[in-house]
């Protein structure tokens, strides 16, 4: 073999190197922050879904400052990174739909997200994902005023192909694939029991949520947030298909006119993280002092 065949036969599998080296590079927050950043682009540019530049400062700012301030007088440091602020602002930005052109939900928001990861905390550690934490603190208390993003992107197809492809990429390299796609596969099987139960629905009405924009914040930013989920695999995959459990149980409870689920109906995704996420997480960091104690005796 002559020196330029050989040449052409490395240089694929040099290339495929390179580009593995490359991926294996990247920084999986980093790569977060980029899809969240994407998701803000394409809700802009093919929607006009922001609803306003205004809304994205003033959350991003209110998100910014409580995280300089609480770090210097709760850590008496300066933040190492802003990357979760930054994420919580565009999220809070995109999701809340406040009546009127309000602005204080999107500062009010900031300060329940970044605070909660200060003070909500069990262990050393915070149970909330920071923005589902304000989202559903905000649509409880400021119901009359406020609603959550819903079907105002519309499903474009190929904007959700370019969101979701990102997405599951994003989410690989960052090892938390599985969590995301236990979730999609239980909403899935939940969706077909909910339509199977009921004459009234069907299931491609029931599946249809899932292709949209908060759903999209929410597979790939609340449920795979790495604070917050619990350490192993297995349990993981636990938690995701219990929250699409609960957040049916209260879609089929809704279904049926049940009145105190009334207050969960704007966003039964989010609440059914709400609830669940926590409980999970406090469980987790229990056991794993369990786990330290015993070893330290043995």
């Amino acid at each position: 073999m002559s020196l330029t065949d050989q040449a052409r036969t490395d240089a694929p599998d040099s290339a495929l190197a390179k580009l593995r080296k490359a991926y294996s590079g990247l920084n999986a927050k980093h790569l977060v922050t980029f899809l969240n950043t994407l998701i803000l682009v394409v809700a802009e540019w093919v929607y006009g879904g922001l609803g306003g530049y205004d809304r994205l400062f003033v959350s991003l700012g209110s998100c910014m400052a409580t995280e300089l301030v609480l770090s210097w007088f709760v850590l008496g440091s300066l933040p190492k990174s802003y990357l979760s602020p930054y994420i919580s602002g565009i999220s809070l930005s995109l999701l809340l739909k406040p009546a009127h052109g309000l602005l204080w939900p999107f500062a009010l928001g900031g300060f329940l997200a970044i605070a909660s990861k200060y003070v909500l905390r069990y262990r050393g550690r915070h149970l909330w994902n920071p923005t589902n934490f304000s989202i559903c603190v905000l649509l409880v208390t400021a119901a009359p005023v406020l609603t959550k993003l819903t079907h105002e992107w519309g499903n474009n197809a190929v904007a959700n192909l370019v969101i979701w492809s990102v997405g599951l990429i994003v989410i690989h390299r960052a090892r938390l694939l599985h969590v995301t796609l236990s979730y999609v596969v239980a909403y899935f099987a939940f969706s077909a029991l909910r339509a199977g139960i009921s004459s009234e629905t069907r299931f491609w009405t029931e599946i249809g949520p899932i292709t949209g924009p908060m759903y999209q914040l929410f597979v790939f930013f609340m449920i795979t947030d790495p604070p917050t989920v619990v350490r192993s695999f297995r349990g993981r995959i636990f938690v995701a298909v219990l929250i699409a459990a609960v957040e049916h149980s209260i879609r089929f409870g809704l279904d049926r006119d049940v009145t105190w689920l009334q207050s969960f109906a704007v966003a039964p995704a989010l609440f059914a993280l709400c609830f669940v996420g926590p409980i999970a997480k406090s469980w987790d960091l229990r056991r794993a002092a369990l786990e330290a104690r015993k070893a330290k005796q043995a």
